[in-house]
């Protein structure tokens, strides 16, 4: 379900010390989760429902012996607060999974290496040809008689909101045959930016690619619901916050994101 608000209604954005909420509102009861843990909320939405959708097009998939076997080799491209929230759920779902992060810095792949993430690459510090030649070696470690000479990953999930042209082609030369490609960084338009790859790329593997921008709310309620329970999962996704910002920090806070300083950025709008 799609909420949308005229523009003469004003602004309803939650950076303020109080949000307006319109009638008949949904309200989810949040008292069992820290503070810092809520602000994950929603990423954690996220990071769900793509996850349940790839392994919903993965059960109907002709290439299913792998994912039966629930020891996926999954690549992720981004490890900001997205990427690491569909690492978690990743994991949460199958915990034999192999999965391989890559992000262009250092302090988000250590984060990432922290929440699970078995194999991590550094982007800027690689070559395309390297990055191939390195996921190879790895996916190459399953046993897949059925694949035969063919190799490449299960799953991917593009969580990196940019650099489309890069990340789109590369990761799509990473799959296996019959593999599952998740969109979800895209979120706003046009900031990822526009690429261009020959169709034989991904119709020769016969992926499945499929993309991901919003949720029912079936899925929030199983998101909090998740979060109440699981206090561990709390603390992971506490532990990523690396900057607190004063409401008046506003822009300065959107540069140091834009820079990808540090990993997850919140207001206090008490501060």
């Amino acid at each position: 379900m799609h909420f949308s608000f005229p523009v003469e209604m004003g602004p309803r954005g939650a950076w303020a010390q109080y949000v307006i909420l319109e009638p008949y509102t949904h309200i989810w009861d949040m008292s069992e989760i820290s503070p810092e843990a809520t602000t994950f909320a929603e990423i954690n939405v996220v990071g769900l429902r793509q996850v349940n959708r790839a392994l919903t097009l993965a059960a109907v998939s002709s290439f299913t012996r792998e994912f039966e076997l629930g020891d996926a080799v999954v690549l992720i491209y981004g490890a900001g607060p997205i990427g690491n929230a569909v690492l978690l759920n990743v994991k949460r779902h199958l915990p034999l999974s192999t999965v391989i992060m890559v992000d262009l810095k250092d302090h988000r792949l250590e984060v990432a290496k922290e929440n699970g993430a078995d194999y991590t690459i550094n982007f800027a510090k690689t070559t395309p040809t390297e990055r191939e030649n390195m996921i190879k070696d790895i996916t190459l470690r399953k046993p897949r008689p059925d694949l035969g000479s063919a190799w490449g990953v299960d799953l991917l999930f593009d969580c990196t909101g940019r650099n489309a042209n890069d990340v789109i082609p590369e990761g799509i030369k990473m799959c296996r045959p019959g593999a599952i490609f998740i969109e979800t960084g895209a979120y706003v338009y046009k900031t990822t930016g526009t690429f261009t790859i020959d169709p034989h790329e991904f119709c020769s593997r016969e992926l499945i690619i499929c993309s991901g921008w919003a949720y029912p709310f079936s899925t929030i309620d199983l998101a909090v619901r998740m979060l109440k329970k699981d206090k561990d999962l709390q603390r992971k996704y506490a532990k990523m916050i690396t900057h607190k910002h004063a409401l008046e920090e506003g822009m300065s806070a959107i540069e140091s994101c834009i820079r990808a300083e540090g990993v997850k950025h919140v207001f206090d709008p008490w501060k």
